[in-house]
């Protein structure tokens, strides 16, 4: 399932990208995220083929700054020309950065129709823009680039377009997790980076996105249930701190703690337990890549997230090791009758 921050392209971007489907005028087209939108920043028109165009991508983009590049082919269908995707974001990004271009890109896909999007290609960095380390990433069979392939493929796109459609609404049907807001995903950065270590988010239904409630560094073990609202569902993430005591399961453990308040309406229970493994599948994703350690589910109307409590759940049980480690009784002998 993919996992979207809700980042919408402008206006002048949705009219670029209406005019460029059907035109020669493009080969290639830079856009940006900012200020919470997908922009068009640079477009260049073509000076040679194809496979020579690739050439105009490495003055076009900047050695850390992360952006998205939609190359015109030189290959049409029925809907006009076909393009690639590039996702450009340098090593040296933020984990901001790689989290929010990762996840803003089924945006971009479904804002210019998957018709004429042919594929896809991720650099990171700016030797990998050039058009035989494209063809290297790519599988002889799905990149018709010369004459004979074009004709081929022709054939072959009749075949698929009308797949293309179902196989769309299939993935987003099936697709129930709501997209973390760029807000959230500051958090979550923050988080990951240990600038902060506790983080809480909330579900917004109206706008359906996980939005960020707030972010705190220096928070201690029993400063977290005063931080844990008590009227409605929350997700937070904690990480304890290392000095607290001995016999952590890890180094500062991180706890997943989904709150659930018994006043809460039925309609919000269902969204977070279903909106839950998806977010969870999110910060364990490469793009993120935080671990966590254990998670924990609470009803914060009855029970008191205290200090105790954050500790039992880090700490490893002396019964687990004991049980882990314990020497499997030996079978017994069955003893003969001396009188026999």
């Amino acid at each position: 399932m993919s996992h979207e921050t809700g980042i919408p392209p402008d206006d002048d971007l949705k009219a670029r990208i209406a005019d460029c489907k059907s035109s020669e005028n493009v080969r290639v087209m830079k856009i940006k995220i900012e200020n919470e939108q997908m922009i068009h920043q640079k477009s260049c028109g073509p000076v040679s083929d194809f496979s020579g165009d690739f050439s105009l991508l490495d003055s076009i983009v900047d050695d850390s700054s992360p952006c998205y590049l939609m190359l015109r082919t030189d290959i049409s269908n029925n809907y006009g020309f076909e393009w690639i995707l590039i996702t450009y974001v340098p090593v040296s990004s933020k984990t901001r950065e790689k989290m929010l271009y990762s996840s803003t890109k089924p945006a971009i896909k479904r804002e210019f129709g998957g018709n004429q999007l042919k594929t896809e290609y991720f650099a990171t960095e700016k030797s990998d823009l050039t058009y035989d380390s494209f063809v290297l990433s790519q599988d002889r069979s799905e990149k018709p680039f010369t004459e004979q392939e074009i004709e081929l493929a022709k054939v072959k796109e009749q075949e698929r377009q009308a797949m293309r459609g179902l196989g769309e609404k299939v993935k987003l049907s099936s697709n129930i997790s709501f997209p973390p807001t760029e807000a959230a995903c500051d958090a979550i950065s923050d988080f990951k980076s240990e600038t902060t270590n506790f983080a809480q988010f909330v579900i917004n239904g109206a706008d359906e996105v996980i939005d960020s409630v707030t972010s705190q560094s220096g928070v201690t073990l029993d400063g977290v249930d005063g931080l844990v609202p008590r009227d409605r569902a929350t997700y937070n993430l904690y990480r304890v701190p290392a000095s607290a005591a001995d016999g952590f399961i890890n180094d500062n453990p991180v706890i997943f703690l989904h709150g659930i308040s018994s006043s809460g309406s039925v309609k919000e229970k269902m969204l977070f337990s279903s909106c839950k493994s998806t977010f969870l599948q999110l910060l364990a994703s490469d793009v993120i890549g935080l671990a966590i350690d254990r998670k924990v589910e609470v009803d914060v109307n009855d029970d008191n997230i205290t200090q105790e409590f954050l500790l039992s759940e880090v700490k490893v049980k002396q019964a687990e090791i004991k049980k882990k480690f314990e020497k499997p009784k030996a079978p017994g002998r069955q003893r003969t009758n001396p009188r026999a």
